[in-house]
């Protein structure tokens, strides 16, 4: 159904962030956040489609949750000792992303992608870092 196509397509966004050239240059999330609005903008309708079915919205989050769960893992020696456990980090990533594009989108996208890249960057991935692991800066992937 089109809610398979659907997660088929954004599965094929997530891959292609994934496989990203250069990804341990010092802006990385700031260009996955950028390609990542990006895609948004340019296929506007498919998002709004996206976030106004919950039944897609909740296959997307834990297909999403999946990936970034696999990020997290990678660094399980850093993280171990965090009070926060990581699928709760995981939720929490995907919720805000999710939350940060149904916003812009709404808002008729007010910030540019450059600037919602660096949003993206800051707010979700280097804030989630810090609370998981206070005393280390993050180690880019």
């Amino acid at each position: 159904g089109v809610d398979d196509l659907m997660l088929e397509i954004f599965t094929g966004i997530i891959e292609e962030l994934e496989s990203m050239p250069d990804k341990h240059g010092e802006d990385y999330f700031e260009q996955e956040g950028y390609l990542l609005f990006e895609h948004v903008s340019v296929n506007r309708s498919l998002y709004r489609g996206i976030l106004d079915s919950h039944t897609f919205t909740r296959k997307l989050r834990d297909h999403i949750r999946k990936i970034v769960r696999k990020h997290l893992d990678s660094h399980a020696d850093e993280i171990s000792s965090s009070p926060i456990p990581i699928e709760i980090a995981a939720q929490h990533m995907v919720s805000s992303t999710l939350g940060l594009i149904d916003w812009w989108m709404a808002e008729d996208a007010p910030y540019s992608l450059e600037r919602m890249g660096m949003i993206y960057d800051h707010l979700i991935i280097q804030a989630t870092w810090h609370a998981l692991v206070p005393e280390n800066p993050m180690k880019l992937p």
